[in-house]
């Protein structure tokens, strides 16, 4: 199957109607987050750097992640991938980082843009 990440979709210059050329039943499940900025990274260091501690919340940034959702199978299983610097730092405690991503994440899927 086929894991979709908005994050790495982003970074390879792909916008969100490229996953109209995957086939549904090929996608297995997705993978959440967001980002302070669009747009593709070129240096591998760089890259790394940003897929490790760059991540956002979902809705907390500019990826238009309400357009990746609809391009994704109904009831599709979903994950979130938050690995961040700002959150690690802002909230030491991981069940008070969890809390505050869940809320972020739920206002999203919740129809909104995030808190």
């Amino acid at each position: 199957g086929v894991l979709v990440d908005p994050f790495h979709h982003e970074r390879m210059g792909h916008e969100p109607e490229r996953l109209a050329d995957i086939p549904q039943q090929w996608i297995s499940y997705a993978q959440l987050c967001d980002m302070p900025v669009r747009g593709t990274i070129d240096d591998v260091d760089e890259y790394l750097i940003d897929a490790l501690d760059g991540r956002l919340a979902p809705g907390e940034g500019a990826l238009p992640l309400h357009d990746y959702l609809a391009y994704l199978p109904s009831g599709l299983p979903l994950s979130l991938e938050v690995r961040s610097r700002h959150y690690r730092e802002t909230y030491p405690n991981p069940v008070e980082r969890a809390r505050v991503i869940l809320s972020q994440t739920l206002s999203l899927l919740n129809g909104g843009q995030g808190q």
